[in-house]
């Protein structure tokens, strides 16, 4: 099973974006066609409720290098490179330094995953009153254009191989890495296969389980989940 489909049966989506601020009960704006941008930091921004929402570690669910997702060797440089650019090493270019490949292997490893129980955020949203009455976040909210994040994955380490079309050997090793100037760590499995990591010095976040506020008369409903293979973040 590969990484993403793991994923998915476990209700998360893969982040395929740069941009990796997220976090536990934010709320995000997801108008159709429109890119997704967020919308506040924290549910309670928006709605004032009594019932507690209670972040927990969920030791189910986890990555590791041996969940891995196999890519076309362009593709796979293109997601690369945003991965890179969100762990902040964006001046490395993968695509300058490696210009012919097969494919690219993205893993991640050293993971935890943070979860607030959606029967929880169901109450706390049943109860809640709005804060405010911005007629453009109500027209949102009605709309069923507002997400909340109920799950991040975070992971310590990025592992990644590529499989080259030209051979590898120490000269070249020595000098990839002397680019990567300790931001990232390669290493070669044989003469065709690049590994690299990031040395696993920081926390970032790999994926997301996020649901849909919805709303009938201008009232909270439900939620849905939107684990559907359309890729919000």
């Amino acid at each position: 099973m590969t990484l993403t489909k793991k994923l998915k049966k476990a209700g998360y989506d893969l982040i395929d974006s740069p941009v990796r601020n997220h976090k536990l009960l934010q709320l995000w704006l997801k108008k159709p066609a429109d890119s997704i941008e967020l919308l506040c930091e924290n549910v309670s921004q928006v709605f004032n409720s009594n019932v507690k929402l209670i972040e927990r570690k969920d030791a189910a669910l986890n990555v590791s290098s041996a969940d891995k997702d196999d890519y076309g060797f362009y593709v796979g440089v293109s997601v690369l490179e945003d991965v890179l650019q969100s762990l902040g090493v964006g001046n490395f270019d993968i695509s300058a330094n490696i210009q012919k490949g097969k494919n690219i292997t993205i893993a991640y490893d050293n993971s935890t995953t943070s979860t607030c129980d959606m029967n929880e955020v169901r109450n706390y949203l049943y109860s809640a009153k709005l804060v405010g009455t911005n007629p453009a976040l109500l027209n949102n909210l009605f709309r069923d254009q507002v997400i909340i994040i109920t799950g991040i994955i975070y992971a310590k380490k990025l592992a990644v191989e590529i499989q080259t079309k030209f051979e590898l050997d120490v000269d070249f090793l020595a000098k990839i890495n002397e680019l990567a100037n300790g931001k990232l760590n390669f290493s070669i499995d044989n003469t065709h296969v690049l590994k690299m990591e990031s040395p696993g010095n920081t926390t970032f976040p790999v994926a997301v389980k996020a649901s849909r506020l919805l709303f009938s008369d201008g009232k909270f409903k439900d939620l849905n989940l939107i684990s559907d293979n359309r890729n919000f973040f």
